[in-house]
């Protein structure tokens, strides 16, 4: 082999080295961005769901009068976010809303076991405003965002204490 040769091998060697380091370097650098931009939007989605509670809480509830023998679960804060966000989705299929509890009122709120776990977390560290955090489903990776509910004094009406 003549020194050109054997020059040009140990260039694509140190190249392609250099390239592989790059490349890695590079894909961490983009998963995180991808995840902080999705945790993001899931941010701005929840907010978007809060302000509906707080809209039902402060301005529907009131409008019902409250010896109306019927029950109206429109004027449940937790409803009221979780069917504006079903009609949300119709443009983000990808993402979700749920306020899930242990011992619900409403059996779609039940959580699942994972759910579960980040409830008892948020038991466990009253002081955490939010958890993020990846599971593996059939489908893929998930990454989910969730924040502690926390009790209004009008929701402690019909609910007694929380649990």
């Amino acid at each position: 082999m003549n020194l050109q040769v054997k020059f040009s091998l140990i260039f694509l060697l140190v190249f392609g080295v250099q390239l592989g380091v790059a490349g890695y370097v590079c894909d961490g650098f983009l998963q995180s961005s991808a995840r902080d931009q999705v945790i993001r939007q899931a941010r701005l989605m929840m907010e978007s769901s809060l302000a509906t509670r707080t809209y039902t809480e402060e301005q529907i509830k009131p409008l019902v009068h409250r010896n109306d023998p019927a029950f109206h679960p429109q004027i449940v804060p937790a409803y009221a976010a979780t069917e504006h966000f079903n009609y949300f989705r119709n443009a983000y299929p990808e993402y979700s809303y749920k306020e899930a509890t242990l011992n619900p009122t409403n059996p779609r709120d039940r959580a699942v076991e994972w759910e579960a776990d980040i409830v008892n977390f948020f038991r466990n560290n009253p002081d955490k405003k939010d958890f993020s955090g990846e599971r593996d489903t059939p489908m893929g990776p998930s990454l989910s965002l969730a924040r502690p509910i926390k009790a209004l004094a009008t929701c402690l009406v019909c609910h007694s204490t929380p649990i």
